[in-house]
């Protein structure tokens, strides 16, 4: 009879150890290693792009050879805004080393801010000093804001 009852409880407990680590898999391993996936390609846009959200230029006058790498970039940075905006909806109360979502949310719309910044106001020129520090204040927030390491670019 012992070992009857020591065989229901090792199959009683291994069911909870599997249950237990399912649940903790789920809500905290999983999102994780989704958020360090996302922080890279984030990491990696804000550098791979830098040249673009760096130097914007004006339509007027521009070609459609000169801006259509522009616009990909800018659909490029897009996507990756909306990927990190979509990670909010992953809930999880175990957020160890996840920035909070209204933390994660400022920060995909600062990329989805220097997604429409690949290009000056029509007509005023190549050269738009003031565009450029707000980009380089955006790209500064979302490093920080996602905790990024920060450098100097």
């Amino acid at each position: 009879m012992n070992a009857e009852k020591s065989f229901v409880y090792s199959v009683i407990s291994g069911v909870l150890i599997y249950v237990i680590y399912d649940i903790i898999k789920g809500m905290f391993i999983i999102p994780r290693q989704e958020y360090k996936v996302l922080k890279q390609k984030v990491s990696y846009t804000l550098t791979m792009l830098a040249s673009y959200y760096s130097n914007p230029i004006d339509l007027k006058g521009s070609t459609q050879e000169q801006t259509q790498p522009y616009r990909n970039a800018a659909i490029e940075m897009r996507v990756v805004a909306s990927e990190l905006r979509s990670f909010i909806e992953k809930k999880s109360w175990l957020r160890f080393g996840i920035p909070c979502n209204d933390d994660v949310y400022e920060a995909s719309k600062l990329l989805i801010g220097l997604s429409n910044s690949f290009f000056t106001a029509y007509g005023t020129g190549d050269c738009d000093i003031a565009q450029i520090e707000i980009n380089e204040k955006r790209v500064h927030k979302v490093r920080e804001l996602l905790k990024l390491h920060l450098y100097e670019e």
